[in-house]
């Protein structure tokens, strides 16, 4: 990884990393099955943007989630070609029991700043990006830019892409 990448999970360590629907749903695709990859909302993936991920991933005690982002995931696999709806269930309840899972009542994500520009799930990813203050990973551009303009770490596909392969 490069320096910036490593000096970016090392600070924020403890404090965990939240991670957006498009990266949790390749992440699935790449634990269940590689040729699931860059299908469907993950489409321009590659293998090599599953392996960075899943590095940063394994750097962190706490992979941080909201049941908005979880109920995305889960409906979108469910979307993908060849795709097993009980591989990936038993995958799912093998693994987000192990994740903290921060509830946001719609009616304060709805009540919140800036909902009228993202969705209730991408408004709720927002609140727990900005009160917990985790290492992001998200390859949305408005919200990545929203919450690395208010100082919160991000890492977006093309930083990953940019700072693995500066290696």
């Amino acid at each position: 990884m490069s320096s910036w990448l490593d000096s970016t999970v090392a600070r924020n360590r403890r404090r965990g990393v939240l991670v957006d629907t498009n990266f949790l749903l390749l992440l699935f695709q790449g634990w269940l099955r590689s040729d699931l990859i860059g299908a469907g909302r993950t489409s321009g993936t590659t293998e090599s943007d599953f392996e960075y991920a899943a590095q940063i991933l394994h750097q962190f005690h706490t992979l941080i989630t909201t049941p908005h982002i979880l109920t995305e995931v889960s409906n979108l696999s469910k979307q993908l070609r060849g795709f097993d709806v009980e591989d990936f269930n038993e995958e799912f309840a093998r693994r987000v029991p192990q994740w903290l899972e921060v509830h946001v009542e719609a009616k304060s994500a709805i009540g919140a700043d800036g909902f009228e520009y993202f969705s209730l799930p991408d408004t709720a990813f927002k609140i727990v990006a900005m009160d917990r203050r985790p290492l992001v990973l998200s390859w949305d551009g408005p919200l990545a830019r929203q919450l690395d303009e208010a100082g919160v770490d991000v890492v977006t596909l093309g930083r990953l892409r940019t700072a693995m392969d500066s290696d």
